[in-house]
């Protein structure tokens, strides 16, 4: 009868221990899963700042080309820069969506006044330009 008794109270520990490992474990794995999220939303900012970048870089590119009155290859590096933002729009906020429809619509209007070869696309190059540093300087 002893013998029984000491075998249900290991068998009952035993049970303890594991479950107390079981949850200790479980606790672990949902911090490491929440920590992987936020990294993960992290990295897609970094990714946004990096693509306005790069579309801030071709917007430049453009002015100068206008100043030098090269209005063809204005054009092709404004493309390009509206290229650069539709590929992005999967993976992204939605302020990050916003500020990306507010960019592709300024880029859209500087694309119609390079078609038309107007010299005053000048202006509205230079307030995108700020535009997209403020949209940066924001932190979006």
């Amino acid at each position: 009868m002893r013998v029984i008794q000491i075998v249900i109270i290991c068998a009952v520990i035993a049970g303890l221990a594991f479950g107390i490992g079981y949850f200790l474990g479980a606790i672990k794995i949902s911090e490491l899963n929440s920590r992987i999220a936020g990294l993960t939303e992290n990295l897609k900012d970094k990714e946004f700042r990096i693509l306005l970048l790069q579309v801030k870089d071709h917007v430049k590119a453009s002015l100068t080309d206008v100043s030098e009155k090269n209005f063809g290859i204005a054009g092709q590096k404004i493309d390009a820069a509206r290229e650069i933002l539709s590929k992005s729009v999967e993976d992204i906020s939605e302020k990050g969506k916003k500020s990306i429809e507010k960019i592709d619509s300024a880029l859209g209007e500087i694309q119609g006044d390079l078609d038309a070869l107007n010299v005053k696309v000048k202006d509205k190059i230079n307030t995108l330009t700020v535009e997209i540093e403020k949209t940066l300087a924001a932190g979006i």
